[in-house]
C-alpha cells in the first residue's frame, strides 16, 4: 500500500511538472488591502500586505508576506490601484527581486478631496523571480472598500 502511494505521487508530480511546462498551468492573483482606513504614514519603508483574495490560481500569491513568486519563466502583466487618503501624500513603489521597477504616486490635492493611482507593467520574469509593492516612508493609502488592489497573472509562458 505504501509503494501504491509513493508511486501515485510520482505520477502526480510528473503531471504537475508535465502541464507547467507545456503552458497549461494558469497563473493569475488578485488582492485587496482591506485594513479599515488609511494605512500611514509610516515611519519607514514597508511591504504592502494584502488581506483580502479575489483569486489566488496556483497560490502565487502570498498574503502573509505580500509577495508574488512566479512559478514559471514567462511575460507576466501585473497592475495595481490605490486610493489616496484626503490631502496626504501617497505613492506605491513596485519592486522585483529588491529592485524597484516602476512606481505611481499623487502628491498634489485638487479640493482638498482624495485621487485614485495606479500603474502597469509587463514584465520578462524566471522563476522564483519576487515581486512586491512597498509603501515608502512618510506616504499613506486608502485600505478599505477594495479601493487598493494588486493583480497580475502569466500572459506567455513561451515568451524569448
Amino acid at each position: 500500500m505504501e509503494r501504491k502511494l509513493e508511486k501515485l505521487e510520482e505520477k502526480l508530480k510528473e503531471l504537475e511538472d508535465k502541464m507547467k511546462q507545456s503552458g497549461k498551468g494558469k497563473v493569475a492573483f488578485s488582492v485587496a488591502a482591506e485594513q479599515g482606513g488609511a494605512v500611514g504614514p509610516l515611519s519607514a519603508n514597508t511591504t504592502l500586505r494584502f488581506n483580502t483574495e479575489m483569486s489566488n490560481v496556483d497560490n502565487v500569491f502570498n498574503l502573509n508576506t505580500g509577495i508574488f513568486t512566479a512559478p514559471v519563466d514567462g511575460l507576466y502583466y501585473f497592475t495595481f490601484f490605490y486610493r489616496t487618503p484626503a490631502n496626504q501624500e501617497s505613492m506605491l513603489i513596485l519592486y522585483k527581486n529588491g529592485r524597484e521597477v516602476l512606481k505611481s504616486s499623487e502628491t498634489e490635492r485638487y479640493y482638498g478631496g482624495t485621487e485614485t493611482a495606479g500603474n502597469a507593467a509587463i514584465l520578462k520574469l524566471k522563476a522564483d523571480d519576487e515581486l512586491y509593492l512597498t509603501l515608502p516612508a512618510g506616504n499613506s493609502i486608502w485600505a478599505a472598500g477594495r479601493q487598493t488592489t494588486f493583480s497580475g497573472f502569466l500572459y506567455d509562458r513561451h515568451s524569448s
